[in-house]
């Protein structure tokens, strides 16, 4: 560890992961939906944070919504997208994690969990599956 911990620098470091390791069609926002919401898509949110989980460790999480569109068509086809997009995104994530190449000031990252949900931007709802990271430092 080198210093305090920038969680705009790992925000930053995160969506350059996605935006180089998923396909083109997947819209990564960094900072939340700003402007026309393009799906499928990443949108990292905004940080959490317990103090002092540790001797000078903090614990900040992370939310991550990997979201689709519905077509009001066909939900079959609406679901299967999510099911194929947000494993790319978890398998993007270990890769990252397990190289340990983060910014300064994270001495450890962790994604404990992922579940089903719904992305809320400007009043409409999306499928989503929100995965948790933890970065302490």
């Amino acid at each position: 560890m080198s210093g305090p911990l920038d969680i705009a620098a790992v925000r930053d470091a995160l969506a350059e992961l996605f935006t180089d390791t998923l396909p083109g069609d997947v819209t990564v926002y960094a900072r939340g939906v700003d402007g026309t919401f393009n799906s499928p898509a990443v949108v990292i949110g905004q940080p959490g944070v317990e103090f002092e989980v540790g001797p000078c460790m903090d614990r900040w999480t992370l939310g991550v919504a990997v979201a689709v569109e519905r077509s009001g068509i066909d939900e079959t086809a609406t679901q299967q997208l999510l099911e194929d997009t947000w494993p790319m995104v978890v398998s993007a994530l270990n890769a990252w994690i397990d190289e340990g190449d983060w910014p300064a000031g994270v001495a450890r990252v962790a994604m404990p969990r992922a579940d089903f949900g719904t992305l809320t931007v400007a009043g409409l709802g999306y499928p989503a599956q929100e995965i948790t990271i933890e970065i302490y430092g």
